[in-house]
Order: structure tokens, then C-alpha cells, then sequence
């Protein structure tokens, strides 16, 4: 059975925590166990205990007020001195980090601008690649074809200096022009 102690003790634990005391935070404080009547119960007797705490007298307040200002005014200078140097050593340091910071961003920005630059040279490097490839290829298939046309010709020359030579009318000049010809044909 959940007493009364027991929900003023969840009542004074939440409100220490800044959270309303509620019926649900409530049971949750108390492990879930309380019944939801049992729990307003001894709510609404929590709530009668704290609306009973008179409130703090004027003089009371104005008291704490000045001690408090009293503190204050002798607290700050002593930790001004006591920090002062600090603060100025870690604005120092602040303003070097942000000028390293400023000169790794100039360097990213200069490494970023290079790599375009690469980026731009290697595209074009490939693209003239490409381009010297298809060259080759079309040297290579025109040199093939030369070659067969080399070809031809040579055997439409022998063919043709075979019939000249055979013929019986042709003059002994042009046999012997013939076979130089074709020396010479074989050379160049």
C-alpha cells in the first residue's frame, strides 16, 4: 500500500527537478505502483502543505538582496583579476585558430582549384588520346590497304612485264629497260 509519505517524497522529488507532480510522473517515481485515487489523495494533501508555506518577508528578501549584492560586488573584481589573463590568453588563441583556420581554408580553395585544373589537363589528355588512337587506326587500316594495293600492282606489273618481254616483236631495249624496271620497282 503506498503512503502518504511515500507520494509527498515523489511530489518534492519532482518539483526539486523543476517538472510538475503530476498523476503519471508520480506513479512513475513511486515504481509504478499506487493506486490513481490513493495518489490524488495524497496529491492534493502535498499541494494544501506547499499552498501553506507563507511567502518570504520583504525585509527577508531585501536582506539577502544586499548580501548578495555585498558578495557580488566583492566576488567579480577577484575573479575578473583571477581570469582576466586566462580570457586574454584564450582570445590569443582563439584569434590563432581562426587565422589557421582562414589559411587551411585559402589552402583547401588553392588545392581544390589545382585539382580542377588536373582534372581539366587529364580530360583533355584523354580526349587528344582517343583522337591519336583513331589516327592510328586509320593509318593502319589506309597501310593495309597500300599494302594490298602494293600488291596488286606488283602482280598486274609482273603479268604485264611478262607479256612484253614474251612478246617476239618487242624491241631488245625495252626487255632490258623491262628488267631494270622491275629491280628497280622491287627497291623503291
Amino acid at each position: 500500500m503506498t503512503t502518504e509519505a511515500e507520494v509527498h517524497v515523489a511530489c518534492d522529488t519532482l518539483n526539486a527537478r523543476g517538472e510538475e507532480p503530476k498523476y503519471d510522473k508520480i506513479r512513475q517515481e513511486l515504481g509504478n505502483k499506487g493506486s490513481w485515487s490513493t495518489i490524488k489523495r495524497f496529491r492534493d494533501t502535498w499541494l494544501a502543505r506547499e499552498a501553506e508555506v507563507p511567502p518570504v518577508p520583504e525585509a527577508l528578501t531585501s536582506y539577502v538582496a544586499a548580501i548578495s549584492k555585498a558578495i557580488w560586488h566583492e566576488a567579480y573584481p577577484a575573479a575578473a583579476a583571477t581570469f582576466g589573463e586566462e580570457r586574454r590568453r584564450q582570445r590569443g588563441e582563439i584569434e590563432d585558430l581562426r587565422a589557421a583556420e582562414s589559411h587551411a581554408e585559402a589552402d583547401r580553395a588553392a588545392r581544390d582549384s589545382t585539382m580542377a585544373d588536373l582534372t581539366a589537363t587529364v580530360a583533355d589528355l584523354r580526349a587528344r588520346l582517343a583522337t591519336a588512337r583513331d589516327r592510328h587506326r586509320e593509318q593502319a587500316d589506309h597501310c593495309v590497304r597500300l599494302s594490298g594495293e602494293v600488291g596488286v600492282l606488283t602482280r598486274v606489273n609482273a603479268e604485264l612485264q611478262a607479256k612484253l618481254t614474251a612478246r617476239p616483236d618487242a624491241p631488245p631495249a625495252l626487255r632490258v629497260v623491262t628488267s631494270e624496271a622491275g629491280h628497280e620497282g622491287h627497291a623503291s
